[in-house]
């Protein structure tokens, strides 16, 4: 880094919490404030108007996080909440603040597991609130520059989200002896079971000047199974 064409990355941070615990209760609240100084547009991954737009800046986030937590016997299970806001500040930019790419305001995870004997039992939720995306102006996606290329006509950067990311999951552990030598361990387990169209990314291109739309999703229901022997 020499602070010119390659700035050099300062932060601060704070962060303050609270636990409480009682009868296999435990209570959690964390608030946490960054900021970091010095990033550069082009580390960022931008795939809207700034992507190959070269400038310094900064981010800052804030945010708090909520934990409640329950152990029963055999039986555990947890209920989280977050929430954050996450902002780009580059000067030089149309766009003085606007979020970050990895701007996710609220975030709800659930778990809970079960254990009887050699069996374990696991089921978790996961939803978070849409990530930032830049779409193409309706009604007037194209332009053409000074050079006489067609150029997609971006709306303010990050200003649209995408949908919200839902996915719920499940598995089955079991551990078993095959001899007096060999023990096993079966594994069986259940990505996405809803099948939830979950967006995680989306670009635009111009082909034939037209505006076309490419997305990357998650994985949609996957099954996995392990098997492992020990001796």
């Amino acid at each position: 880094a020499d602070n010119i064409n390659i700035p050099v990355i300062t932060s601060r941070q704070l962060s303050a919490g609270i636990n409480y615990s009682k009868n296999n209760w435990l209570l959690s609240i964390d608030g946490f404030w960054k900021e970091v100084k010095g990033i550069s547009s082009l580390s960022q991954g931008f795939l809207n108007q700034y992507q190959n737009v070269a400038e310094k800046g900064s981010y800052e986030i804030r945010g708090i996080d909520f934990l409640i937590n329950k152990k029963l016997q055999n039986f555990t299970a947890w209920l989280s909440y977050s929430f954050a806001d996450n902002r780009y500040t580059f000067e030089n930019l149309p766009e003085l603040t606007f979020p970050s790419n990895l701007d996710i305001n609220h975030t709800v995870t659930f778990g809970s597991s079960y254990t009887t004997g050699s069996l374990k039992l696991s089921l978790g939720v996961n939803w978070h609130s849409g990530i930032p995306t830049t779409r193409p102006v309706p009604g007037n996606e194209l332009f053409v520059n000074e050079f006489g290329e067609t150029l997609i006509n971006y709306e303010p950067a990050n200003s649209s989200r995408l949908q919200d990311y839902l996915r719920l999951d499940a598995s089955a552990l079991y551990d078993f002896n095959l001899s007096r030598k060999f023990r096993a361990h079966l594994g069986v387990s259940v990505w996405n079971i809803l099948n939830h169209k979950n967006s995680i990314g989306l670009y635009y291109t111009v082909e034939n000047n037209a505006v076309i739309a490419n997305e990357k999703r998650a994985l949609f229901l996957t099954p996995n199974m392990t098997f492992r022997v020990s001796f």
